[in-house]
């Protein structure tokens, strides 16, 4: 990823309009699911801990991976490209009974027809995330997602049952100020991409 955001946007538009070129259809509409950053920088972030070998802290990571967090430039890139533009909130989906369902109605399309796929997402407490980071630093990652896993699932999971919920975010000051960086482009994205959800 390029490192300045300069560089980066101009890379980012090529590589959609490069997308587009290849499918070769003109009628597409783009959907764009939004999850407060908050929360989603925590996910992602143990994503690459858990299955890769990523070995950065959390704030090497927010840093390193700011694109991910920018969604008012990402829907602009792909809305600039595309036209048809739609921007969901991850919160409104799993607040549904039926996410599929949820999801169509969102778009107004009926989905119900569409065979599910299993859903296996097993996130790692903070903890096990700090952890497997450490492993992944000292033993390289291959191997490992299993055996945390196992232990996670075993003697550890009570463990991290009763102790108080935790982030990792070192404080809540930190986590309110990566939460600022957004707050007015997420305003914006609102506005520019979601009338329906700009009086919530």
């Amino acid at each position: 990823i390029p490192g300045l955001p300069e560089n980066y946007w101009l890379k980012r538009k090529a590589y959609i309009q490069d997308l587009k070129d290849h499918l070769g259809v003109d009628d597409i509409e783009v959907v764009m699911v939004v999850r407060r950053q908050i929360e989603y920088g925590q996910s992602l972030y143990q994503e690459h801990i858990k299955t890769g070998g990523y070995k950065g802290d959390f704030s090497d990571f927010r840093t390193g991976f700011w694109h991910r967090f920018d969604y008012l430039r990402q829907a602009r890139a792909w809305a600039e490209v595309f036209g048809k533009m739609h921007v969901l909130r991850f919160e409104d989906l799993i607040a549904a009974d039926d996410i599929l369902e949820g999801f169509g109605q969102a778009l107004d399309i009926d989905l119900m027809g569409l065979s599910r796929a299993p859903i296996e997402n097993i996130a790692f407490p903070p903890d096990m995330v700090v952890w497997k980071r450490m492993l992944n630093g000292h033993f390289g990652s291959k191997g490992l997602r299993k055996d945390v896993e196992a232990l996670g699932a075993g003697v550890l999971d009570a463990l991290f049952k009763d102790m108080p919920k935790r982030t990792l975010f070192n404080d809540h000051n930190e986590a309110l100020a990566f939460y600022a960086q957004y707050s007015d482009a997420n305003e914006l994205l609102k506005r520019e991409f979601m009338p329906a959800h700009v009086q919530n």
